[in-house]
């Protein structure tokens, strides 16, 4: 019967003396044991409280100057796009003005439109090399920019293909009426 009594004391001093020492420590205004956290965006005053600006990025709300790039990651993933991850995709925005997509994965040109980027400035593409994981939304980007009013051509980049006429080969099959100065291929027997 008395080992019960050991244990309770064991447990119970403990946890008396870690409420002792959080009641008696200095806290900050909502009461956390943190008062204040400096950060990168300013001082963080509150654990659940909202972050300063810093932390979020929206689209065209930073300036960049004419020597910087900004580079956004909008794919990441494997060649089979999941819903909360879509296949490489990188968007270089260089300070100029220009905009260029590396890659344009599956499942990439939801997180690129999202960005709200004119289709118009969204006309320059290189693809590493021709696997799914890296042209999957190719299609995407070019009817997207067809019906966002693109005005000029979308230009491509990248590895000779086996067929050097695959790109816009590819390109006009989702088309109803080939695209001027491409030809349908033949389709297999």
């Amino acid at each position: 019967m008395k080992n019960w009594k050991y244990i309770l004391v064991a447990i119970a001093l403990p946890v008396v003396v870690g409420i002792g020492v959080y009641l008696s420590a200095d806290k900050g205004p909502d009461g956390s044991m943190i008062a204040t956290a400096e950060a990168a965006g300013g001082p963080v005053k509150s654990p659940t409280g909202v972050a300063p600006d810093r932390y979020i990025y929206y689209p065209g709300t930073e300036k960049l100057r004419r020597n910087e790039i900004r580079l956004i990651a909008c794919g990441t993933g494997l060649p089979a796009a999941r819903r909360g991850q879509a296949a490489t995709c990188f968007l270089f925005e260089l300070g100029n003005g220009d905009k260029f997509l590396f890659d344009v994965g599956t499942g990439s040109m939801a997180n690129v439109a999202a960005l709200m980027i004119p289709y118009d400035m969204l006309d320059k593409i290189f693809l590493s090399h021709l696997h799914t994981g890296h042209w999957g939304d190719l299609a995407t980007i070019w009817a997207g920019g067809w019906t966002a009013g693109r005005t000029g051509p979308l230009k491509i980049w990248g590895r000779a293909a086996p067929h050097r006429r695959w790109v816009p080969n590819m390109l006009s099959i989702t088309s109803s009426k080939p695209t001027p100065g491409m030809q349908r291929p033949a389709m297999p027997n």
